[in-house]
């Protein structure tokens, strides 16, 4: 198991507000900064006024998704993990050809992936993987 993280100033995007406070709730009795927004849009403005250890940010999220964040983030952007529903994880599998798989479901960028609900125990291995990627 990796070392536990550093206090870390982590990005929570999600546009359910009981997930964001969850995540929260989980995230700062470690130590961790925690800056909660519910929308890619909010998360852009967000990482313009502040730099991030890492970006945890759910998939599916109305008109934008945690993929469409990601690539407009472009190459520069802290550690990005996904927090996905299940039906998520499953659409993300199903709208894939073989060939697209790869590129969709592991995209550069994407350094993991926790299935909701999270427990506090997958979601601190997951800060720790990604902090000391």
């Amino acid at each position: 198991m990796p070392e536990p993280a550093a206090p870390l100033s982590i990005l929570v995007v999600d546009d359910d507000p009981v997930a964001r406070l969850l995540t929260r709730h989980m995230l700062e009795p470690e130590g961790h900064t925690v800056v909660d927004v519910a929308s890619p849009a909010a998360a852009r403005e967000a990482l313009d006024a502040q730099s991030f250890s890492l970006i945890l940010c759910d998939f599916e999220m109305g008109e934008e998704n945690g993929l469409d964040l990601l690539v407009s983030l472009g190459s520069d952007h802290p550690p990005f993990a996904l927090l996905t529903g299940v039906m998520d994880r499953k659409r993300l599998a199903s709208d894939a050809t073989d060939e697209e798989d790869e590129a969709m479901i592991h995209p550069a960028g994407v350094m993991g992936f926790l299935s909701k609900p999270v427990s506090t125990d997958e979601l601190r291995a997951l800060v720790n993987q990604l902090a000391n990627a």
